[in-house]
């Protein structure tokens, strides 16, 4: 079997179930998986795709459905990954991002069977929900990554340690939310906020420290954390939302780095009480 896939690209598919995409340029984008040109043989057929040197992209939704695909080559000359490229390949347990790509976009290998990732260093972002509900166990966001976007590593189970280097200067909302099994975080320098229900629903994480960078924690951002035990926080801290330690029922300790003691006491009256928290010098939000 075999057809067109892009302006110069064809595919082939054997036997043995190895789909091959051949030929120079970018592949076509497709709006949903129903449109994708092998789109009917992709749920029994596809185990094993190979993409020749000369591709240039990688098509929305390609792959997206193919569950017995297991492996897949994919060359240097790509260097951008189309939204859910990879989504629901519920057997693809690993794959090597080329060097070139910069940036893993929205959806790529949500709800894949990735058990581990290695980000190369040309990767600048990671999409909203790019890696949520894959199997990873940990993750390490290099330094080269300035952004993580909205539910990035939502609901992966499996995962117990993240460490998020310092040149990331943003992670989004819900970008942890019900990794029910992380039990340690590293966060980075530089950050200014804990967004909005970025670790909500972790209910094995027991501490968490948190950069002298951040201002503001957002609503739910420890929401529903049943076994976190200890948190510390430093004297730049200017605002915390509410339902932020909401249903943290184990919550026993707070460690304040600051000498401001009208702050700390605050602080602890307004997390025990389950209330917001504004410093007085904070700006209007």
């Amino acid at each position: 079997m075999n057809g067109t896939c892009g302006e110069n690209l064809t595919w082939t598919l054997d036997d043995e179930g190895t789909l091959t995409i051949s030929g120079t340029g970018a592949m076509e984008d497709y709006s949903s998986v129903e449109n994708v040109a092998w789109w009917s043989l992709s749920k029994t057929a596809i185990k094993k795709v190979i993409i020749a040197d000369g591709v240039t992209t990688i098509g929305d939704h390609a792959f997206s459905g193919c569950e017995f695909l297991q492996a897949i080559e994919i060359p240097e000359s790509v260097t951008e990954m189309g939204e859910g490229a990879f989504s629901s390949c519920e057997s693809l347990t690993k794959i090597k991002i080329p060097d070139g790509v910069t940036e893993i976009g929205k959806n790529v290998f949500s709800c894949c069977g990735l058990n581990g990732i290695k980000i190369p260093k040309s990767v600048v972002k990671i999409g909203k929900e790019a890696f949520s509900g894959c199997d990873l166990k940990k993750i390490e966001i290099p330094a080269n990554v300035t952004t993580i976007e909205e539910g990035s590593f939502s609901h992966c189970y499996d995962l117990v340690a993240v460490k998020i280097s310092d040149g990331v200067k943003a992670v989004g909302s819900f970008a942890f939310n019900y990794c029910t099994n992380l039990k340690t975080v590293k966060l980075p320098a530089d950050i200014t906020k804990i967004a909005m229900g970025i670790f909500s629903g972790c209910e094995n994480l027991t501490h968490v420290e948190i950069p002298d960078s951040v201002t503001l924690i957002e609503d739910f951002a420890f929401f529903g954390c049943t076994h976190l035990t200890e948190i510390t926080l430093p004297d730049s801290i200017l605002e915390i939302g509410d339902w932020v330690f909401e249903r943290c029922p184990n919550l026993e300790r707070i460690i304040f780095k600051g000498d401001d003691e009208s702050a700390q006491e605050k602080i602890f009256e307004c997390i025990k009480n389950e209330e917001p928290y504004k410093r007085k010098d904070a700006e209007p939000t």
